[in-house]
């Protein structure tokens, strides 16, 4: 599956699978009550499970969920056309293959985030089918290498 080896999943967009409701009250006061409800201490897994699998990636969220998350927490970046996908960053040279990809070198540039200068390719440059050219990368292969035996899946 291209998302899957994208290191994306589509949040919302023509033929994409819904993304759930939010909730109606703010998330830290939802997860409190849902965390008071539980028989145990309530686990959320931030980008899947991100120490086994290459973050935000449809493995990572699968294992989270086998290995009994209560919760996915993603988050979203919008591509070019308007997509939103699951990113922690909206710099991708980290987490994907597209320094590998001649068509896309003249993309990389120095943005502000969070206030800081990052240089690299960015999410919001790229329409989704662009970046469902790429493949994924564990971003931390040194600390994580189970990890990073997934890059390019």
């Amino acid at each position: 599956m291209t998302a899957l080896a994208l290191g994306l999943t589509v949040a919302a967009g023509p033929g994409a699978v819904a993304a759930p409701a939010l909730p109606s009250r703010p998330v830290a006061a939802a997860s409190a009550a849902a965390a008071r409800a539980l028989p145990h201490p309530l686990v959320i897994a931030h980008r899947g499970a991100s120490g086994y699998r290459p973050e935000h990636t449809l493995a990572a969220y699968e294992l989270a969920v086998r290995q009994g998350a209560d919760v996915i927490e993603p988050d979203l970046v919008m591509t070019r056309d308007g997509v939103l996908v699951d990113r922690h960053e909206p710099e991708i040279g980290g987490t994907t293959d597209v320094a590998d990809h001649a068509e896309f070198a003249d993309r990389c540039t120095t943005k502000q985030v969070d206030g800081a200068p990052v240089t690299g390719w960015f999410v919001e440059d790229f329409t989704l089918a662009e970046l469902k050219t790429l493949r994924a990368k564990e971003r931390l292969p040194a600390l994580r290498p189970g990890s990073a035996r997934y890059d390019g899946r």
